[in-house]
């Protein structure tokens, strides 16, 4: 027969699961007035604290719940739960440890003590409970995608993407494994295939940003623009200020030489993120193919600035140096390019030519050698 105070807990545990978690506190405080060593209505009365953000009162319910139950495993897993949103993942690992050793099948403290390592740079451990966790209990959706996606993290595609199938053969409409097995098929060069996962993403999810900023770039990288500038659209209607969009529709619209377009969706990715070298570097790009060498160099030389080991934009200054006649100037940017990077035939070449420019025929013949040396061995 059940009691008055199994009563409460009963009906306190069906409030929470409600989602009335003011009601179920009530009926949780009435079974601990009745009994006051109830270590199940301390653990559900934990779990309605956290609920309502109450981690401190959380904790103490959770430590009351082991006090009169030593060996309750869950109470421990869920005070690591606390302390993993804390990012405390130390004192998480004490806690799912002593839950581990209180109950070595329970699957929930693998899979959150994988988190912890995980977070720790702990990946081989992390992989280990993941698996253990899904050993023990095959529908741990999150933890076939965590684990998918330290795979994924170590270049393991192939399986990877079989995790990921795991994960979706218990949730169809998981779209967190449609997103992640996209970016992995695309990482494996599958681009038919990751844009086929996007579109479900996106018909699951229409305003999902990533998505569509992923899809438009493989539409990108398939040569197909006009799908990946509709992409690109889509995300600044949705978000006018994302720097991303406005990059990668300006690199669509550079690759399709409407350079005036190119260079005000470069100008309004800078407005949105001024401390990417990429995207000034990219802007001088345009100003080069516009003849206008002046601000290319800036552009290129603001790229530099922010990153100092940019050989490319090295180069590119180089460059828009030479086609201004600047040829000493140049060669001083095409040696840091060869010094960043010392088996670049063009640069070798290009500082050949300025070189040759200067009529400094025996440096000239030197560099060009190099460059034809370094195309032979690359053949």
């Amino acid at each position: 027969m059940t009691s008055l105070t199994d009563e409460y807990i009963n009906q306190g545990v069906e409030l929470y699961e409600t989602g009335d978690f003011l009601s179920a506190l009530n009926n949780l405080n009435m079974a601990l007035l009745r009994d006051p060593a109830n270590f199940l209505a301390y653990y559900n009365r934990g779990l309605v604290f956290s609920e309502l953000g109450n981690d401190r009162e959380a904790i103490d319910n959770y430590n009351q719940a082991i006090r009169y139950a030593p060996h309750f495993a869950k109470a421990y897993n869920n005070l690591a739960i606390i302390h993993i949103q804390a990012k405390d993942h130390f004192r998480a690992l004490e806690y799912l440890n002593d839950a581990l050793g209180c109950d070595p099948n329970l699957a929930e403290a693998y899979h959150n003590r994988a988190l912890s390592y995980d977070f720790l740079g702990e990946k081989q451990r992390a992989k280990q409970d993941y698996q253990r966790a899904i050993s023990l209990k095959l529908d741990l959706k999150q933890s076939h995608v965590n684990l998918a996606n330290l795979q994924a993290q170590e270049g393991q595609y192939t399986q990877a993407i079989k995790s990921y199938n795991q994960a979706l053969e218990i949730d169809k409409e998981y779209n967190l494994a449609y997103l992640n097995r996209a970016n992995c098929h695309g990482l494996n060069n599958d681009y038919i295939a990751s844009i086929a996962d996007y579109d479900r993403v996106i018909f699951l999810e229409p305003k999902n940003i990533k998505a569509l900023n992923r899809r438009g770039n493989l539409h990108y990288k398939l040569g197909q623009y006009e799908q990946a500038l509709q992409d690109y659209n889509q995300v600044l209607l949705i978000d006018p200020q994302n720097s991303s969009a406005y990059f990668n529709r300006a690199n669509a619209f550079f690759d399709l030489q409407n350079f005036s377009k190119a260079l005000e969706d470069y100008t309004y990715a800078l407005l949105f993120k001024p401390d990417s070298a990429k995207i000034y570097n990219n802007r001088g790009n345009v100003y080069a193919e516009l003849k206008d060498f002046y601000n290319s160099i800036k552009d290129y030389q603001s790229a530099i600035k922010l990153d100092n080991q940019y050989t490319t934009a090295f180069f590119n200054c180089a460059n828009s140096l030479y086609q201004l006649g600047q040829f000493s100037k140049a060669i001083k940017y095409y040696d840091q390019a060869i010094k960043l990077d010392p088996q670049d035939a063009q640069s070798y070449n290009n500082r050949g030519l300025a070189y040759l420019n200067l009529a400094d025929e025996a440096s000239a013949r030197r560099d060009l050698t190099k460059a034809v040396s370094l195309r032979d061995l690359g053949k």
